[in-house]
């Protein structure tokens, strides 16, 4: 089994990047629906732990509600405490 991870999610206006372990490259979801589907197929594969992310309004809504209905329970933080 997958050793547990914490995803962190930059929201940055119509993307949104997604680190997905130490020294991987930075991925670039469009923040779609598309966008928001890839992100829960790759995430489905993975033992997440946590999940990290900023406030940014309706872009933040649109992709919590989407994890949240697959099971994932994000945390918001704010950037300058994190």
């Amino acid at each position: 089994m997958p050793e547990p991870m914490v995803v962190g999610i930059d929201i940055a206006g119509q993307t949104f990047l997604v680190p997905f372990g130490l020294g991987s490259p930075v991925k670039r979801f469009l923040n779609n629906r598309n966008g928001r589907k890839t992100l829960l197929r790759r995430l489905r594969r993975m033992a997440v732990e946590l999940i990290v992310m900023g406030p940014k309004e309706t872009l933040v809504r649109d992709l919590v509600g989407t994890r949240e209905a697959a099971g994932f329970n994000p945390t918001i933080v704010d950037p300058g405490q994190a």
